[in-house]
């Protein structure tokens, strides 16, 4: 697959499922909880914008991402980390990519501009389609 890479060609098909267990975080006691995380906020976006229907569109990525941002009270620099969709196209992995930069480095203040890793499990066990 080779996300992130000149050598991207493309994605692998892979097979998986994934589960959450969501909790109203009102209704947890701290002895109990075991809670691993706090979603702060979820978004999504159709971008009508792109050259065609499976086109990738950076502007829409950077627009969600900073929704996302905004919504969840978060500033640009408060993001630690980000695990990508990383489709192994290198047009699409590089619009990724840039709109993270922009949104979660570029505008965050100055002291606040740590490096942001950006990974990718898909490269390591394929794309697995609406598990994804």
């Amino acid at each position: 697959c080779c996300c992130f890479n000149e050598g991207a060609s493309g994605f692998v098909r892979g097979e998986g499922c994934g589960a959450l267990v969501l909790a109203r975080l009102f209704t947890l006691s701290e002895q109990d909880s075991g809670a691993q995380c706090l979603v702060r906020s979820v978004e999504m976006m159709q971008s009508s914008g792109a050259a065609s229907l499976t086109a990738p569109c950076g502007t829409g990525m950077h627009e969600v991402i900073d929704l996302a941002t905004f919504r969840g009270g978060l500033r640009p620099g408060d993001v630690d980390v980000v695990e990508c969709h990383a489709a192994g196209e290198m047009q699409a992995d590089a619009l990724e990519v840039q709109a993270c930069e922009r949104v979660l480095r570029q505008a965050a203040p100055f002291e606040s501009k740590q490096p942001l890793p950006l990974t990718s499990f898909k490269s390591c066990i394929g794309s697995t389609y609406a598990a994804s």
